[in-house]
């Protein structure tokens, strides 16, 4: 793994080190509700002390413990930023070696000067992507009393409609908890999005807004108009008919379809969709076209595989956290070795899935890192 990916790597771990501090912190505050529960007592008079007490403590404890600093962001998106940079200014010296064999390029001054715009490109980017990140970061913890207001709403209805014991209805309120994980966003209809999809999707986010951007800045200085995408074996399926291809980027060749007609641009089109891994590169019809289609057949076959296995990852760490927080709360030994069962019966998934597949698994991609 290179530095690159282990400083996103430790990103993410951080983010979701920091959500399950959080949701023990919550495991934490109902097992001090249990402990405070009599039998027979007015359960909706419970929750409200529960509220008062937890929320005079929340602020102070969490910020004790928050991980999320002005610091990080900024190093998350510099790394981004310098990768990105170097990986353009290594194309582009390529770039004009080829063309240098057809026509006089002065190597020296046009790198100086796709360089010196890159670096002043990315001065923006970073303080623009630092703004956005920080707002989201602040939503964690602006979800988080709302959250174990809905925890204890769950447990109180239960209880009041005589359905369940405070104690199966908390226990049974940390496993959903521990499978949906705490609020990030919550959008106009209604659903919530969780730590774990915001930081992966964030992740992609910046990468994808930094790499676009900082190319798109070194084709105008080149004055590229054509370029090819890039072609993956396991490319989302709604991409495999543009990768492999060459496209105008004005859209004003006669010979190329334009850029825009793959979707480009949109948060779901190629290169620029968020889930996107395709890359463009230039193309110059004297050097040739570097990238071929691909058996569209296969790569929508291994799209499918590749998304069941992060679907197996995800269920994995799921189980772990969930008899995580049912050992956080000192639940039953019944409890403990259910949770403990489906985690091994999820294992034992993954085991079958890369023995049917021969694909490789990806040990940090399933663990809680809670567990580590």
């Amino acid at each position: 793994m290179s530095n690159y990916d282990e400083r996103l790597l430790a990103y993410e771990k951080m983010y979701l080190d920091y959500e399950d501090e959080l949701l023990f912190l919550i495991a934490y505050w109902l097992r001090q509700g249990l402990d405070e529960y009599d039998i027979g007592d007015n359960i909706e008079q419970w929750k409200t002390e529960q509220l008062l007490k937890t929320n005079n403590a929340n602020h102070e404890t969490v910020n004790r413990h928050k991980r999320l600093s002005l610091i990080e962001v900024v190093a998350l998106v510099s790394v981004i930023a310098k990768k990105e940079k170097e990986m353009l200014l290594e194309q582009s010296s390529r770039y004009l070696d080829a063309v240098s064999k057809f026509e006089d390029v002065n190597k020296q001054e046009v790198l100086s000067n796709v360089t010196d715009e890159l670096n002043r490109e990315t001065r923006q980017i970073a303080i623009e992507q630092i703004e956005e990140q920080m707002k989201s970061n602040k939503t964690i913890l602006d979800h988080l009393d709302k959250d174990y207001r809905e925890a204890l709403e769950e447990i109180a209805k239960e209880v009041s409609a005589g359905r369940k014991t405070i104690y199966d209805a908390t226990y049974e309120v940390a496993r959903k908890w521990a499978g949906k994980g705490l609020t990030v966003l919550e959008r106009r209809d209604g659903s919530k999005l969780s730590v774990e999809g915001y930081i992966s999707g964030s992740l992609r986010t910046i990468q994808k807004l930094v790499a676009v951007q900082l190319q798109e800045k070194m084709f105008d200085e080149l004055g590229i108009d054509l370029i090819e995408t890039t072609a993956l074996n396991d490319s989302r399926i709604t991409h495999i008919p543009f990768q492999g291809k060459i496209y105008s980027r004005s859209g004003t060749s006669l010979k190329y379809p334009p850029l825009a007609s793959t979707g480009y641009g949109t948060i779901t089109g190629m290169i620029t969709g968020i889930n996107c891994r395709h890359r463009m590169y230039p193309y110059d019809e004297r050097i040739g076209q570097t990238f071929k289609p691909t058996n569209e057949e296969q790569t929508a076959q291994n799209y499918r595989i590749s998304q069941k296995q992060r679907e197996l990852e995800r269920n994995i760490r799921r189980a772990e956290k969930e008899l995580q927080m049912l050992e956080n709360l000192n639940a039953p030994a019944d409890q403990i070795a259910t949770a403990n069962v489906k985690l091994q019966q999820r294992q034992a998934k993954m085991e079958e899935f890369i023995k049917n597949t021969g694909r490789r698994r990806r040990l940090e991609r399933e663990e809680s890192y809670a567990r580590q």
